[in-house]
């Protein structure tokens, strides 16, 4: 029994501290609506959340394009010119975020970037845990 009330516990705090886990793109969550970027030389990756969240819960991967550490997040950029890319935030242990189970190596939010070099513009859509 006590054991039980002790996981329960356990799972709330966990719930609570990693509540609205997600990436942004230039300081904006593209889920909310696709965003239009001028550019493809100044993607900043970043994670957002309500809470305070350990770093070690969390890894960012990408394909189509690399990420290097930049100031207040990383730097995407893609591998070819015309491209496709994505950037995912994956959980590194299992958590709960806004009640939502997400086991290690489980996607958390994830990013699709449409670069056109003809308009020069990027196009991104995020996509969060509730939508995976």
């Amino acid at each position: 029994m006590k054991r039980s009330f002790l996981i329960l516990i356990l799972l709330a705090v966990v719930s609570v501290a990693n509540a609205d886990l997600i990436l942004t793109l230039n300081g904006v969550d593209a889920a909310k609506e696709p965003l239009e970027i001028k550019g493809k030389d100044n993607l900043v990756i970043a994670v957002a959340s309500q809470a305070q969240v350990d770093a070690n819960d969390y890894s960012i991967t990408s394909s189509g394009g690399t990420l290097k550490a930049h100031t207040g997040g990383y730097l995407f950029t893609f591998e070819d010119e015309l491209s496709v890319g994505s950037v995912s935030l994956i959980a590194n242990n299992d958590m709960v975020i806004d009640s939502i189970s997400v086991v290690a190596g489980g996607t958390i939010y994830k990013f699709v970037l449409f670069y056109n070099p003809e308009t020069d513009i990027v196009i991104a859509f995020g996509i969060n845990l509730e939508s995976l």
